[in-house]
């Protein structure tokens, strides 16, 4: 009904005359879509295996290390906050990996400000923060010395989520690992359950565990197909593409997210993808029917068989403060765009369960 905007239902008229004689498709309310608006404010389901939290509680009463590996280029500040109360009275070492695809604009003071205020919102204090590079060796050698040292004889927990960088850490570990001891290096049935584990001795009392990786429940790798992971993931250094967005305009990229200017300032936006991801700017009077086109022809790099409807998206709509920052928006597993925020408003769609966050930049400011 468009009549009343207090009763269910109500939908502008001049919308809903538009779309009934252009799709057969469903409508939202305006109710319904403050409510699909409000999903990134939600908790999202987090599925952890009960044996891993229960090696996580042995490591909380041995007053173990924890080594806590992210994806500098996934990573957009929404933690598991499942492992952080389980972990939270422990130190905590953050290793940021991939520091070499990242565009060179993010420096690593940038880093460490953006990782320490994400940890900051679920009050931790990481003991140390080091930024890894696959093509620095010598880096690698002096991070894991650091974790070494800072461990004051207790075990250390290696933790980390699906594809974080914990097996290129390791392989550069036993490069100059030196077993000291008369036990071996092995994979062992964590005692009590069900899950194996890699176990260095340290000493004849003290190990480093390397857990499972954790289910990337929030990233949008996790919510599509092997051929599209392999698209929006890079192997190379990453490059912005800059965009000039006017009130209305969007931005598809591939057929998986839709990026749009509700209201504001014509503004620049800087966009992190993959080389392999394809981004078309959209007129505001062509979106509608080009994003419906789009998912159902899988016409653009990346597509996915798991979205072809707008039920199969989350809606976040964001109010920017007029603050002349540079923040960002990210989603995590595919990467960000950066912008002035002037006080505009930004609708982005995402393929349900998808974590995004507005931040200040992790670009360098």
């Amino acid at each position: 009904q468009s009549e009343d905007k207090n009763k269910r239902g109500y939908l502008e008229y001049a919308f809903s005359k538009k779309r009934s004689k252009q799709y057969n498709d469903i409508l939202y309310c305006n109710n319904c879509l403050e409510e699909l608006s409000e999903l990134n404010k939600r908790e999202l389901n987090q599925s952890i295996d009960g044996s891993v939290m229960q090696i996580l509680d042995n490591a909380v009463a041995s007053d173990s290390l924890i080594v806590w590996v992210i994806d500098l280029f996934s990573f957009n500040g929404v933690i598991k906050k499942t492992i952080i109360e389980k972990v939270r009275s422990l130190k905590i070492i953050v290793l940021g990996t991939k520091m070499d695809i990242l565009p060179d604009g993010c420096s690593d003071e940038s880093l460490i400000r953006y990782i320490i205020s994400a940890f900051k919102e679920y009050d931790l204090s990481p003991i140390y923060i080091g930024l890894l590079d696959k093509n620095s060796l010598a880096k690698y050698k002096n991070v894991l010395n650091e974790c070494i040292k800072l461990r004051k004889g207790h075990d250390v927990y290696l933790i980390g989520d699906i594809g974080a960088g914990k097996t290129t850490i390791i392989d550069n570990f036993i490069k100059d690992f030196i077993n000291k001891t008369e036990r071996f290096v092995r994979e062992i049935d964590y005692p009590g359950t069900n899950i194996n584990v890699t176990e260095f001795p340290l000493t004849r009392s003290s190990s480093i565990y390397v857990l499972p990786d954790f289910a990337a429940d929030f990233s949008i790798i996790s919510k599509i197909d092997k051929k599209s992971q392999k698209s929006v993931t890079p192997k190379k250094k990453i490059k912005s593409s800059n965009f000039l967005l006017s009130k209305g305009d969007s931005l598809m990229v591939g057929s998986l997210v839709a990026i749009t200017l509700i209201d504001g300032k014509s503004s620049n936006f800087s966009i992190y993808l993959s080389e392999n991801v394809f981004v078309k700017k959209i007129n505001s009077t062509k979106f509608e029917s080009y994003f419906y086109k789009n998912i159902h022809e899988q016409c653009f790099l990346p597509t996915s068989k798991n979205f072809t409807n707008f039920i199969d998206y989350d809606v976040f709509q964001f109010e920017t403060d007029n603050d002349k920052i540079k923040h960002e928006i990210s989603i995590q597993g595919l990467g960000w765009i950066t912008f002035l925020s002037l006080g505009q408003t930004i609708r982005i769609c995402v393929p349900k369960s998808t974590s995004i966050r507005e931040s200040i930049s992790r670009m360098e400011r």
